[in-house]
């Protein structure tokens, strides 16, 4: 609603999503469903002297950061991939050499800004914070994964920023002649990146051609891990389908093929003998 919103949603649209027993919600009433009222049909407030004391603003902003502070998400809405991080395939060494590799790679590098393409909850985030990373971005499209992304940034006060974002649906340029808010790629600069467990999710689940998926990474940054997560393995076949859904060529042959025609392979980690793998490489 954002994206065909630049100037923010409407109280009155918002009355209207709530419907009847929405609007009755604590907070929702005062907040929301009287505030409406004082919109005009266009969604703009009515032209007239306001009643508000500063005392009488503080108090209802007080009330409204109240209500916003007991917001959760319902446990209905909780999801596989914001459980991924304790719920996955990997054994205890592969989890560990993951873990070893990641560290090194920030160590060795020492990135000012890392990106972290497919954060999830923020696991590897913290890791290469700990591991000498000057602050991280990490991307994420699953609601519930950046919740506790966020609530781990809470935690670590460490210059840390979950945002809300599908890699496969990335936000564009918008606004006045395509500059009022500019497209994600223009508004960060990383120096390296993580892009770990996603490549699968973009071939096998969105149908991004390989090459293209993996030439659109490494354009985020110079230098990085990606992790190549084989159609076999588990995780991969539960977001790919039937195997004749499969129209681009997805094997590690043709992966590193695609890497290697956009940047230089520098460091291989087998995580797995069925084929998980981790991929260091620097663009030339």
């Amino acid at each position: 609603m954002y994206r065909g919103r630049l100037r923010g949603i409407s109280t009155r649209e918002t009355a209207r999503q709530l419907g009847l027993w929405g609007s009755l919600r604590a907070g929702a009433l005062m907040h929301v469903t009287l505030n409406s009222h004082s919109e005009g049909s266009r969604g703009i407030h009515t032209p007239g002297k306001s009643s508000f004391t500063r005392a009488g603003l503080d108090l209802l902003l007080s009330s409204l950061a109240r209500c916003i502070r007991k917001l959760s998400l319902p446990v209905a809405r909780r999801s596989h991939w914001g459980e991924y991080e304790g719920n996955n395939s990997y054994s205890a060494q592969q989890k560990q050499d993951k873990h070893l590799a990641v560290v090194e790679f920030v160590r060795r590098t020492r990135p000012k800004l890392l990106l972290d393409v497919g954060s999830n909850a923020g696991e590897y985030a913290e890791l290469a914070i700990d591991a000498g990373a000057g602050s991280v971005v990490g991307f994420e499209r699953d609601a519930q994964a950046v919740n506790l992304a966020v609530a781990r940034a809470d935690r670590l006060r460490a210059p840390y920023l979950p945002l809300q974002l599908d890699l496969g649906n990335p936000s564009p340029a918008q606004g006045w002649a395509l500059e009022e808010r500019q497209a994600m790629h223009q508004r960060i600069q990383p120096d390296a990146l993580l892009c770990l467990a996603l490549i699968h999710h973009l071939v096998l689940g969105d149908g991004v051609p390989l090459d293209l998926a993996v030439r659109g990474i490494v354009a985020l940054a110079p230098s990085g891990i990606i992790e190549f997560v084989p159609s076999e393995d588990p995780m991969a076949q539960r977001i790919a389908g039937p195997p004749d859904r499969l129209v681009h060529r997805y094997d590690l042959t043709t992966f590193l093929a695609s890497l290697s025609a956009v940047a230089n392979v520098t460091k291989e980690v087998r995580l797995s003998e069925g084929g998980r793998v981790l991929i260091e490489y620097r663009r030339a």
